[in-house]
């Protein structure tokens, strides 16, 4: 086959260059050079041409004429033009230390490559830290110089031709990320968009992303550019740095900009891994980089990893678990967790304070991972944000309606997304019950962890975020079509919760699929364990105190002393200090279809209650107990066998029958 990338390896190997396929790409010795580490890459553009590019910095024409080939043996079918980079651009770390080139290809094709180690080049960015372009230059700036933020290494190096302080993001518009604000912090930072929707967009989220760090923002437009013009283009129309300076004096504030107070949203999804993620590999390097700053409960690290691809499945899924981090104290390390996971999860928005007003907003517009820290501050008497979060569990019912507009039309806001709470004591029960739970601790004498730094920890995190939305991605109809069966032992709720994340840890093989089981019983359990409903728990105290009273009936007053009593429970300053009522009992009890009723015990008429009565709700919701030994002769109230010795059902004293006994 007589084709461009065929005729180039031909000459390759009949020079002795022998090249070798590296992935898409190959490699090969530079005829140009005394070449010993293979430092020619040739690989096949999208429309068919040859691209060809040295390391070392040999020139095209050059490597073209010792195999004796011309610019034209590399064009594509259709004549277009083909060959070499248009330039070259070095991105270093603050050390002044190579990190990666971005190379440019005509006509406007960027690709990326970083040194492998051995004196080769990866066409690739794995694992290595993005930084902004001329990084070190830009340090060592005078900080009372402005510095010009544009969308492409040509304007910077434009710019700084003409003694302006210059830099860019790699990867174009929308690819701002937060690690680079530091580079900025206490900078004039003037930014200078494209003549096009992505480079506005571009602008507003930079210039918000940024605010608070830099000392001033301003965003600049340049009259007069055509569309997806540049600021090269402006200066190539004849215009003037002095001229540039002075719409840059002109220039209001970025802040004042559309009249609006604080600073935009910037939620992008992560850049997809570009090659196919094993599932198990990623699911231990998550676990790995959690369990390395936090400490957390059996299971926890477990539910952590997969609730973290569940936020870039979510789609898969129907029931979307929230994840709580509750602890009984501060300093227990939930806001350290939330930290890890902000890292993590696609579209991370954190935040300590949030109202039920912005939050189905932001929710409809930008789909984020709410992470949501301190909510024992402002979350328990909000019924209204409690309510949208609730609602936010099923894909269904994800949604709440408001009127909007001039007209009041009704209109419907998704609350669907992945949410994590963060909070000291507990969440209101409604929501409890749609999440799984860790409880954090503080560290023990014999606990280590890496001290978190924030400088770094977005760079670390970085390759399993993106890797993460890859295996989501390609896994998505997997998880669509997924049925897993759920440890038999939870209820009908905590198997909603975990059978997403079950579903995951199946597909992602390996022993992630017992784990996942495992940690399903291990939390579910400890939940059930911990402190229950204020409802829940006098239901289970009832269960008890009839049990070891031996009795089929109580007065309300009996058992109101009795909980009183109770140590480990909060009956005994229920209210302002003052211990539970009979009164408050019955309010606890109504929502279960339990009322007192007018009994005979101890030898009087009283309110109370009858334990066949109570029978029903403690089979619905109270797990099975076997209650406290008892003396064989005395049977358990609530056994059916206590029938054959006080009938098959207790008796009531009611109107004519107290009237009969003389009461």
């Amino acid at each position: 086959m007589n084709t461009p990338i065929t005729r180039m390896l031909d000459a390759l190997m009949a020079h002795g260059s022998s090249p070798k396929k590296r992935g898409a790409n190959y490699a090969a010795k530079c005829p140009a050079h005394d070449d010993q580490r293979a430092s020619l890459s040739v690989s096949e553009g999208s429309d068919g041409r040859a691209l060809v590019f040295c390391h070392a910095g040999c020139a095209v024409e050059e490597i073209l004429t010792k195999l004796g080939l011309t610019l034209k043996d590399l064009m594509s079918a259709d004549g277009r033009h083909t060959g070499g980079p248009v330039a070259t651009y070095d991105y270093k770390d603050r050390d002044d230390r190579l990190l990666y080139h971005v190379v440019r290809f005509p006509p406007k094709e960027f690709r990326q490559c970083r040194p492998d180690g051995k004196g080769g080049w990866l066409w690739n960015l794995n694992g290595v830290k993005r930084v902004l372009y001329r990084l070190p230059e830009l340090l060592a700036a005078d900080p009372g110089e402005p510095v010009f933020l544009v969308e492409g290494e040509k304007d910077v190096e434009r710019l700084r031709s003409l003694g302006l302080v210059s830099t860019t993001n790699p990867g174009g518009a929308c690819k701002w990320r937060d690690d680079y604000n530091e580079a900025l912090r206490g900078r004039h930072v003037i930014i200078v968009p494209d003549n096009d929707e992505p480079g506005r967009k571009h602008a507003s989220r930079v210039a918000g992303a940024i605010k608070g760090v830099a000392a001033l923002v301003k965003i600049v437009k340049l009259d007069g550019l055509p569309e997806k013009g540049d600021v090269s283009d402006w200066l190539d129309a004849g215009h003037t740095a002095d001229q540039l300076r002075a719409l840059v004096e002109a220039a209001p504030m970025a802040a004042d900009e559309g009249g609006l107070q604080g600073r935009p949203l910037a939620l992008c999804d992560p850049e997809p891994w570009p090659e196919p993620v094993d599932g198990a590999l990623l699911a231990n390097a998550i676990l790995m980089g959690i369990t390395r700053y936090v400490v957390l409960p059996k299971g926890g690290a477990v539910a952590l990893v997969l609730w973290v691809l569940h936020a870039h499945a979510q789609d898969a899924s129907d029931v979307s678990p929230k994840l709580c981090l509750r602890s009984a104290t501060k300093r227990s390390g939930k806001t350290q967790t939330m930290t890890v996971l902000s890292h993590l999860v696609p579209r991370p928005y954190p935040s300590s304070n949030i109202t039920a007003a912005s939050l189905f907003r932001i929710v409809e517009k930008y789909r984020p991972t709410l992470l949501i820290d301190e909510a024992d501050s402002f979350l328990r008497d909000n019924e209204d944000l409690r309510g949208i979060l609730n609602s936010g569990h099923t894909r269904r019912f994800a949604f709440v309606v408001r009127c909007v507009g001039d007209d009041n039309e009704p209109r419907q806001f998704s609350t669907w997304c992945p949410q994590a709470l963060a909070l000291i004591g507990n969440l209101a029960d409604t929501l409890e019950d749609r999440s799984i739970v860790l409880t954090l601790r503080r560290k023990g004498p014999g606990e280590q962890v890496e001290r978190l730094r924030e400088d770094r920890i977005g760079a670390e995190m970085e390759p399993l975020c993106r890797q993460a939305f890859r295996w989501a991605k390609d896994n998505l109809d997997a998880l669509r079509r997924a049925d897993p069966d759920v440890p038999p032992g939870l209820n009908d709720r905590a198997a909603d919760n975990w059978r997403p994340l079950i579903a995951i840890a199946d597909l992602c093989g390996d022993s992630w699929g017992d784990e996942a089981r495992w940690a399903a019983g291990v939390l579910s359990e400890a939940v059930d364990e911990g402190e229950a409903s204020p409802r829940v728990q006098v239901l289970a105290d009832l269960r008890d105190l009839f049990r070891e009273r031996g009795a089929d009936r109580l007065g309300s007053e009996v058992i109101v002393k009795a909980l009183a009593e109770m140590e480990d429970r909060p009956w005994g300053e229920w209210r302002r200090g003052h211990p539970l009522t009979a009164h408050q009992l019955a309010r606890l009890l109504r929502p279960f279809d339990i009322r007192p009723c007018q009994i005979w015990a101890d030898g009087t008429n009283t309110r109370g209650y009858m334990a066949e009565d109570l029978r029903e709700s403690f089979d619905r919701y109270l797990l099975p107990s076997e209650g406290p030994n008892l003396p064989p002769e005395v049977l358990d109230p609530l056994d059916p066998a206590r029938g054959k010795h006080f009938g098959d059902k207790p008796e009531v004293l009611e109107g004519d029958d107290l009237a009969d006994r003389g009461i």
